[in-house]
């Protein structure tokens, strides 16, 4: 018998939600909207000030769209010459 360890099936589920936080959703749609529809509420109506429905925006959009990964470029010398780029170009 082996103890402690990765045991296969074992832990919570990945994206799951906890008791806590399953009772916090439950209470605030209960109550009424959420706060992400809330923000967008504010961003969408076109009665209030520019500055107000910016800050909204700005506030909502982490839960809304995911961050642009970052790349790098390798500026490693290739195996043509610099005539030869040129010549690609025109």
């Amino acid at each position: 018998m082996s103890h402690g360890g990765r045991r296969v099936g074992a832990g919570r589920k990945p994206g799951s939600v906890n008791k806590f936080n399953r009772a916090l959703l439950e209470i605030a749609e209960a109550t009424g909207a959420l706060p992400v529809d809330y923000l967008l509420s504010v961003m969408r109506d076109e009665s209030n000030p520019t500055s107000t429905r910016i800050d909204a925006a700005k506030s909502v959009a982490p839960y809304l769209h995911h961050r642009l990964a970052s790349q790098s470029i390798s500026m490693a010398p290739t195996e043509s010459s610099f005539e030869d780029w040129v010549m690609k170009l025109s």
